[in-house]
């Protein structure tokens, strides 16, 4: 699977899954245009300095882009907490970064995306489909990323984009390697509730980014897909 012709958008490239899918285009051969607010210039992409709450940010990054093969947008902030004791401003911040930053990165693309007839994948979350304990600015926003990439792909299938919404399990990032130090996560009971007994790693899910875009899925738009190594089949106990 060779993407010498294809250009694609990540946001939150510089760390997480952002990071992987990144690295995983770019070694396909892919042209990398690589959207963060800390771009990281060790590695060999096409970095935009880009708040994706920002739609200065973003138009200006998105200006002159060649039509896209795919656009990911894995930039996105967690927050833990009983919602009250957060506040208002917690949750303000966590729903535009995840959300209206989700969508005004679509919105940027869009021109691009429908020229190049290209596939759309939002970063959504387990969180979304659970009510997770002192989650509830973060399940909401992903629930919300969810809902719209449905929409989306009801309203841009006429413009030749598809899109799809990939949720991840508990994933090896900095967000969930910090929980794990910090005792707010207990490794052995999620391992316990994770059929597969692993974290899922920033590979696998880019390697599931990267299928989707594929001609394989030519038919797949709107769907929703769990990549959690099981644990959400355990969610009911």
């Amino acid at each position: 699977m060779v993407h010498d012709d294809k250009a694609v958008v990540v946001t939150g490239a510089a760390s997480g899954i952002g990071k992987a899918v990144a690295q995983k285009y770019f070694g396909l051969g892919a042209t990398v245009f690589a959207w963060d607010q800390h771009p990281d210039s060790s590695f060999p992409y096409r970095w935009s300095e880009v708040d994706v709450t920002s739609w200065a940010d973003l138009t200006s990054a998105a200006e002159g882009l060649p039509p896209l093969y795919s656009v990911i947008t894995c930039a996105g902030i967690g927050a833990r907490g009983d919602v009250i004791e957060r506040g208002p401003e917690d949750w303000r911040r966590v729903l535009s970064v995840n959300v209206e930053g989700t969508a005004l990165s679509a919105l940027a693309t869009f021109n691009a995306l429908s020229a190049g007839a290209g596939t759309l994948v939002t970063i959504g979350s387990i969180a979304a489909i659970n009510g997770f304990h002192g989650r509830a600015a973060y399940s909401a926003s992903k629930a919300a990323v969810v809902a719209l990439t449905k929409s989306l792909a009801n309203e841009w299938a006429e413009h030749d984009i598809r899109t799809i919404c990939v949720s991840p399990g508990f994933t090896e990032t900095p967000m969930l390697i910090e929980s794990l130090a910090s005792g707010l996560t207990d490794e052995k009971v999620l391992m316990a509730h994770t059929p597969q007994r692993c974290f899922v790693e920033p590979e696998a899910l880019a390697d599931a980014i990267v299928a989707l875009a594929t001609d394989a899925f030519r038919r797949v738009t709107g769907a929703h897909l769990l990549v959690d190594a099981g644990w959400d089949t355990l969610s009911g106990f």
